[in-house]
C-alpha cells in the first residue's frame, strides 16, 4: 500500500519532470497538469518543494528549476528570468490543453535549404503539429515563417516518413485581429489559429 510520503515524493518528483520539459510554469499551469486542487492547495504543495524551485511573480507566481532541482531531475538547462518567458509559458498553454504524450520544445528543421525552429513539435494519437507561439512576432516574421512551412512541405520530406500527411501548422496567437491576419497570410498549409479563448 502506498504511504502519504511516498505519494507526495511521487507528486514531486512528476512536478520537476514537468518543469524539466516545459522550462518554467505558472502556478495554475502545474496546478491543472497535476491535479493540486485549490489555488491554496497548489501554493501550499509548490512551497514545499522551494529547496528545488525558484519563483517569481508575473500575473502569479512563476516557477522554474533552481540548481539542486536540476541536479535532482538531470536537467542541464539553466533557466533565467528574461524577456522570453512570457513565450515560454504562452507555449505552455498548448501543452496544458492538449496534454500530449509526444512533444518536443524547439524542434529544428533542416531540410534542403529549408532552416525552421518551431517552438514545439507534438503528436495527438496519430496527427502531428508544429507549433508556433505569435507572441509579440512581427507581422512580416510570421508571413515569412509560413512561406518557410510551405517550402518545407513541398520537398515531400516529411510526407514521405509519414504518410503522405504534412502536419498541421498550429499558431497560437493574442487576438483575433492577428488570428484574422495570420490567416489572410497562410500560402497554402494545414493551418489552425487559435487564441487563449478558443482554449477555455
Amino acid at each position: 500500500m502506498t504511504t502519504n510520503r511516498e505519494k507526495r515524493l511521487e507528486r514531486e518528483e512528476a512536478i520537476l519532470q514537468t518543469l524539466k520539459r516545459l522550462d518554467l510554469c505558472y502556478r495554475s499551469q502545474l496546478q491543472e497538469i497535476h491535479n493540486l486542487g485549490s489555488n491554496r492547495n497548489a501554493s501550499r504543495v509548490l512551497k514545499q518543494m522551494d529547496q528545488w524551485l525558484n519563483c517569481f511573480q508575473e500575473k502569479e507566481a512563476v516557477y522554474y528549476l533552481n540548481k539542486a532541482g536540476r541536479e535532482r531531475v538531470g536537467s542541464t538547462k539553466v533557466i533565467s528570468k528574461t524577456s522570453i518567458y512570457a513565450h515560454t509559458l504562452m507555449r505552455n498553454d498548448i501543452y496544458c490543453h492538449y496534454r500530449p504524450k509526444v512533444w518536443q520544445n524547439e524542434y529544428e528543421i533542416k531540410v534542403q535549404d529549408v532552416h525552421i525552429i518551431s517552438d514545439a513539435v507534438f503528436r495527438i494519437k496519430e496527427k502531428f503539429y508544429l507549433l508556433e507561439v505569435d507572441n509579440q512576432q512581427k507581422m512580416a516574421a510570421n508571413k515569412e515563417k509560413l512561406e518557410a512551412y510551405l517550402k518545407f512541405k513541398n520537398t515531400g520530406i516529411w510526407q514521405k516518413n509519414n504518410q503522405g500527411l504534412f502536419p498541421t501548422i498550429l499558431f497560437y496567437t493574442q487576438s483575433d485581429y492577428r488570428k484574422a491576419q495570420l490567416k489572410e497570410y497562410n500560402p497554402g498549409l494545414p493551418l489552425s489559429i487559435i487564441t487563449k479563448k478558443d482554449l477555455a
